[in-house]
């Protein structure tokens, strides 16, 4: 067949004769594909894939493409570096042509000075006061610039804002934060904030429901930091959540936050029912230091069990100190089993790290979310047996056959397994598995007996779903690497069964050779 050539001149559209011989192989020579022949929606999807350089390069090419590539470009906007790269991106966005583009932008400051054991600003004791001086002018003059530019930005409608443990917020910067709020909340519909405890209690203010009525998603990390947190910055803390929800809580849809060094039992003790609330992420140790007595949450989960459809669940992104008390997480797991029902819960996300949740939770998941759709249970002590297996698919069955996406782990994986998906779970649209070891046979698991590999594949092979309409499939086996490798051959043996299926997941996600 000869190369497919595609060319950005302006001609009329191919015929539907001539797509038909493209796509049957019988394409003529020079057959040429034009950029105004690929619907719109295509080429802003090849668009997204191109570097900057790329963009740049493709802008000069005609005034369709560069609405495109300028659209992209400056879509998000980061607010990173005051040196002459921040200077030139905010002289740029000063164009109306330029400002009207953006639609994100991602506060991530590396010009803040570095925080010292006392909790204040260290500078560079190399620098003379004149220079300390010129520094801190630099970095005032830029967020004054960075303001008036943004000024002009009046679609914007995702705020970042990320400061790291070793940097100090100073006063410019929470002033510059501030102001902003007063220029872009208007229109804002996403908030994310991740920063340390006294770092957000610098800024926490700005979150004024008169600033932001528009704001349906706010994301809160209080990240650990280096320094003890003292009592009284933990009630403040509490205080300043319990203030910022409930302002905000007559246009919240999505809230997710996750809270280190202090305890969040109080905050859900006080927090009332948010009637737009439909999603909720929260990461902590549930049981610990944290959140202790869980009930006030599992209170506040009722409170708002007539509007929630997403509930997440996870572990924290930092280490938890050994000290905690183990035996508290352990015996205050079962609270969440209190939940009487969850009538509108379509997504259920839990991470679990001890097995004592996992019994009672895949023989009565169906008690408390009737209706679910999509469910994953991750962790390192969420790994189904064949027992916990059958229970959570027999417990699934008992809803209303509606589940349409699994995320599970499994210690040994078989046909058996795929065939009692297949009937419990007739609706399954996608399913993402995970597992350590590979059988023919649910009988030979755990005999330590050594199977051909050939006689394992046509097991699968062997299989016929085909009413199953299954179209998804992501198998990883994680016995050798904890982000799991996909086995070729298997995907290839169950896509032989499986009529109905779309997509097979086969790329890696690691970097191992």
């Amino acid at each position: 067949m000869p190369p497919l050539q595609v060319s950005f001149e302006r001609t009329p559209l191919i015929t539907n004769q001539e797509l038909d011989d493209i796509f049957q192989g019988r394409a003529a020579h020079h057959t040429t594909l034009r950029a105004h022949d690929f619907p719109p929606e295509l080429l802003i999807e090849i668009v997204s894939y191109l570097p900057r350089r790329e963009l740049w390069r493709m802008i000069g090419i005609n005034r369709m493409l560069f609405e495109l590539g300028m659209n992209e470009l400056y879509e998000e906007v980061r607010l990173m570096d005051c040196g002459r790269a921040g200077y030139k991106t905010f002289e740029q966005i000063g164009h109306q042509n330029i400002a009207s583009r953006v639609q994100r932008l991602n506060i991530r400051p590396t010009f803040l000075p570095r925080m010292g054991r006392d909790g204040k600003a260290v500078y560079d004791k190399s620098l003379t006061t004149s220079e300390l001086k010129s520094r801190k002018a630099q970095s005032s003059a830029f967020l004054t610039l960075a303001l008036t530019s943004l000024r002009k930005c009046s679609h914007i409608r995702e705020l970042t804002v990320v400061v790291q443990d070793q940097l100090y917020l100073t006063s410019a910067f929470a002033k510059f934060f501030h102001k902003l709020i007063k220029l872009v909340g208007a229109e804002l519909g996403a908030l994310t904030v991740d920063m340390t405890l006294p770092n957000f209690l610098s800024i926490h203010r700005a979150f004024d429901s008169k600033l932001l009525p528009k704001l349906s998603s706010l994301t809160i990390k209080i990240t650990n930091t280096r320094f003890t947190t003292s009592t009284r910055q933990a009630r403040r803390i509490r205080r300043a959540l319990l203030n910022i929800i409930t302002s905000l809580g007559s246009t919240l849809q999505s809230l997710a936050f996750e809270v280190i060094d202090c305890n969040l039992s109080k905050l859900f003790q006080k927090l009332q029912k948010l009637p737009p609330l439909r999603s909720l992420e929260l990461r902590t140790e549930i049981g610990f230091s944290t959140l202790i007595p869980t009930i006030h949450f599992v209170s506040f989960l009722q409170r708002n069990a007539s509007n929630l459809e997403r509930l997440v669940i996870r572990r924290p992104t930092v280490d938890i100190p050994n000290s905690w008390n183990l035996n508290v997480m352990v015996s205050r797991l079962y609270d969440l089993l209190c939940i009487q029902r969850l009538p509108q819960l379509k997504e259920l996300v839990l991470e679990m790290d001890y097995p004592v949740i996992l019994t009672s939770l895949t023989s009565h998941l169906h008690t408390f979310v009737p209706h679910l759709r999509n469910l994953t249970l991750t962790g390192p002590s969420s790994v189904l047996d064949d027992p916990k297996l059958t229970s959570l698919l027999e417990s699934l069955a008992n809803c209303d056959k509606g589940l349409e996406c699994l995320k599970i782990s499994l210690s040994c994986f078989c046909p058996q397994h795929l065939d009692l998906i297949a009937s419990f779970l007739p609706n399954l649209r996608k399913l993402d598995l995970t597992y350590e070891v590979l059988q023919a046979s649910a009988e030979l698991t755990g005999l330590g007996l050594t199977i051909c590999e050939d006689d394992v594949y046509c097991a699968f092979r062997n299989r016929e779903y085909g009413r199953w309409g299954l179209e998804e499939l992501r198998l990883l086996e994680v016995l050798k690497c904890p982000q799991g490798h996909p086995d070729p051959r298997l995907l290839d043996a169950i896509a032989d069964s499986l009529l109905s299926i779309k997509r097979i997941t086969r790329a890696r996600t690691c970097d191992c050779k």
